[in-house]
């Protein structure tokens, strides 16, 4: 199917739709997933009926073991969010803006309830995402990655000799806070840090993880210790 193609049949797909599924189906492309819940705090809905009818339709995808069962195929999420839309209630920038924030608390309060640290991770890296693509600011996100981080998840089962592991996890916290903030050099300036910390081998596996978060190219690749 071609670009133009597919903006047609998105376009036929948005009419076919009532205002409120319109509403939901804007909101939720832009989230990895979803759950009737989050879709219905995310579009600012305060009842659930809308999301519930759109899960039911054939372009939203079913995975009952995924943290969040639903999801929209790659690229009716990427058409939705940049075809024209002709319906006489489409989206302006603002309103995409006020969308992207609301769905970033929504999670924020999700993370609190997230079922072990594999969704956590999960969910905060949809959460980076949708923070640097709006340029939202941190809110919880920060305090979010510093308990992340803090956690056994990305710790050595003995922390090695002679490093401060406090410092070197701020620093990588502190790395993911800049990115979300969108401040390159921030970031950067923070990764020099790490380096430094990082530099006898132990923890260097966190270079890998802070150039990640912030989106910025890394060659070695380093041995987990």
């Amino acid at each position: 199917m071609t670009s133009s193609s597919r903006k047609r049949k998105t376009a036929s797909t948005l009419q076919d739709l009532t205002p409120d599924e319109r509403h939901v189906l804007r909101s939720v492309s832009l989230l990895d997933a979803f759950d009737a819940t989050l879709a219905t705090r995310a579009a600012g809905l305060t009842r659930e009926g809308p999301a519930l009818r759109l899960v039911e339709r054939p372009f939203v995808q079913h995975d009952p073991f995924a943290l969040w069962p639903f999801h929209l195929h790659d690229v009716v999420g990427s058409t939705i969010r940049t075809a024209d839309d002709p319906t006489d209630d489409r989206w302006s920038p603002t309103n995409w803006q006020h969308a992207a924030q609301r769905a970033l608390t929504a999670l924020g309060e999700q993370w609190t309830t997230a079922a072990g640290p594999r969704s956590g991770r999960k969910l905060l890296v949809g959460c980076l995402r949708l923070a640097r693509e709006h340029r939202l600011e941190p809110d919880w996100l920060t305090e979010a990655a510093w308990q992340y981080i803090s956690d056994s998840v990305w710790e050595p089962l003995a922390p090695p000799a002679g490093l401060d592991t406090a410092q070197a996890t701020l620093e990588l916290a502190m790395c993911f806070h800049h990115a979300v903030r969108g401040a390159a050099d921030c970031a950067a300036a923070s990764i020099a840090r790490l380096h430094n910390l990082t530099r006898d081998g132990d923890y260097a596996y966190y270079l890998d993880i802070a150039h990640f978060m912030a989106g910025l190219p890394h060659q070695p690749h380093s041995t987990v210790r």
